[in-house]
């Protein structure tokens, strides 16, 4: 689960985080991995959105070597992991997370993410500090916005599914907490993956794109 810091005035996770350690060259998945995505999005939620939501999350993962390929629709299939886009909110009202992914009893990632656009919004509103007054914007500048924030949450998601862990670390995509200027500015360099964590995350990666082909 990740959660906006700074406007929503929301606490840090319990878990302990690990160190954030440089970068080795090796840890990316195998040449060519692939893993499949598939996209579901509430009606009212613009289709420019999603896609701006969907680029984002892909250039985090980019950046670090990893490629996904996002299915978009209502039909089910056998991807490895689905992500709903929606108007909910989490089991966890008062946090007022971005995106969420649930464990099953025994610490396994379900294969199920929810991003939260009505989140997103009411963060974006209460950012005044970071972007200015929403009321103002375009269409085109508020979706800029939300994209990025929805996007980088979606990424963060996507890394406790890979690590098949609740665990944060101290800095990077894994962190607990952002502020509104890392969610909604341009630069992404502080949702950069820890090295530690990329080499875990580059195994799971790999067997799951090993498996997709038997």
């Amino acid at each position: 689960m990740l959660i906006p810091a700074a406007s929503l005035a929301v606490v840090l996770a319990t878990t302990a985080p690990a160190p954030f350690a440089i970068e080795p060259a090796n840890a990316v998945p195998i040449a060519g991995a692939t893993m499949v995505v598939h996209v579901t999005a509430a009606t009212d939620i613009s289709r420019s959105l999603v896609s701006a939501t969907l680029r984002e999350a892909d250039a985090v993962w980019r950046e670090a070597g990893f490629r996904f390929i996002w299915e978009r629709g209502s039909q089910v299939t056998n991807a490895s992991l689905h992500v709903v886009i929606g108007g909910g909110v989490s089991p966890n009202e008062r946090l007022m997370p971005l995106a969420w992914i649930g464990f099953d009893e025994d610490g396994a990632p379900k294969p199920l993410v929810y991003v939260s656009h009505a989140n997103a919004v009411a963060y974006l509103l209460n950012s005044r500090e970071t972007v200015g007054l929403v009321d103002s914007m375009t269409v085109l500048q508020r979706e800029t916005y939300l994209g990025r924030a929805m996007g980088r949450s979606l990424a963060h998601e996507i890394g406790h599914f890979l690590l098949a862990s609740r665990a944060h670390t101290r800095k990077g995509l894994m962190r607990a907490t952002h502020s509104s200027t890392e969610f909604f500015m341009a630069e992404r360099n502080t949702f950069a993956i820890d090295s530690i964590e990329r080499k875990q995350m580059a195994a799971r990666f790999a067997s799951i794109y090993l498996a997709a082909r038997e």
